[in-house]
């Protein structure tokens, strides 16, 4: 029955059923993104996209989608994905782009069509550096709700994600009794992130926690004073007072004082701030970069 009306209204069944494929993915980066802080927006711009989503307070503060519909091999015509990437390249590096391909393919040809994808962006060395800002999701016809993780590896790399550590004194080098930092083993692009840190201390009165940031991935030497390198920008949370004695370690006091400080970071270092009534509650601390992460 469907099928004759289809027919009679001179409604192509392949374009009616692309057209759907193409509204469910938009529906569903709506419920995914929607409650992140995205909303769908038109922009002169993207118009040439299937669907965009904006979001103004977030690094990746635009998501394009391109939707595709392909039996068989996904990407027999490499001509159509390749003017897309190409297009792709005059947007910032803020821009997101989901390239989603509904397909028969089974679990195994979609790992290979992921793997030959990526194979692309590697051979050309004027796309190669865009990798990391496009995510290409081979989903099968029959397990549409599996865009929802491809969405969700998305949202919690750039938008949520979260660690869990429990931070211990380290072995500190030999002269430099005060460097027994324990460092987490992951470097953050701070940029992309607004930091909620929540800290809940131990049985120690007596604590620091420290940001670091880095202009390369190299963690610098700890055998040297904490704040001697200039280039270094560090910002510090520190329960108690500590005072250098004789022997070369130090002694701590006050654990009811509670202090901000920063270091070579010139618009946080007249601020600080602090409190002389600190009981060992958990603490939060809440940091966003300014100006897409250059401040």
């Amino acid at each position: 029955m469907i099928k004759n009306t289809l027919a009679t209204n001179q409604i192509p069944v392949l374009q009616l059923i692309n057209q759907l494929l193409e509204f469910y993915g938009e529906r569903k980066a709506d419920q995914h993104f929607g409650p992140l802080g995205y909303q769908s927006m038109s922009d002169p711009l993207t118009k040439k996209y299937d669907y965009s989503l904006h979001s103004p307070s977030l690094y990746f503060n635009q998501l394009l989608f391109e939707f595709v519909v392909r039996r068989g091999d996904p990407l027999s015509d490499r001509q159509f994905f390749w003017d897309r990437l190409r297009r792709f390249q005059s947007f910032s590096e803020q821009y997101f782009f989901f390239f989603i391909v509904f397909t028969d393919l089974n679990p195994a040809g979609r790992e290979a069509a992921r793997a030959r994808f990526s194979n692309w962006l590697r051979e050309d060395t004027d796309i190669t550096h865009l990798a990391d800002r496009i995510m290409f999701l081979p989903i099968n016809f029959s397990e549409l709700s599996s865009i929802q993780n491809g969405f969700s590896i998305f949202s919690n790399q750039y938008v949520k994600r979260s660690w869990d550590m429990v931070f211990t004194a380290q072995p500190s080098p030999y002269g430099y009794h005060a460097r027994n930092d324990h460092e987490l083993d992951e470097f953050i692009e701070f940029k992309k992130y607004n930091l909620r840190i929540d800290i809940t201390p131990g049985n120690s009165k007596f604590w620091r926690f420290g940001l670091r940031f880095l202009k390369e991935k190299r963690l610098p030497p700890r055998n040297q004073d904490r704040h001697a390198d200039s280039e270094i920008a560090d910002i510090c949370l520190c329960a108690g007072d500590a005072k250098l004695s004789d022997n070369g370690y130090h002694l701590w006091n006050h654990p009811e004082q509670l202090a901000l400080s920063a270091h070579h970071i010139s618009s946080l270092e007249a601020g600080g701030g602090g409190v002389n009534s600190y009981n060992q509650n958990s603490v939060t601390l809440i940091i966003f970069p300014e100006n897409n992460g250059q401040r």
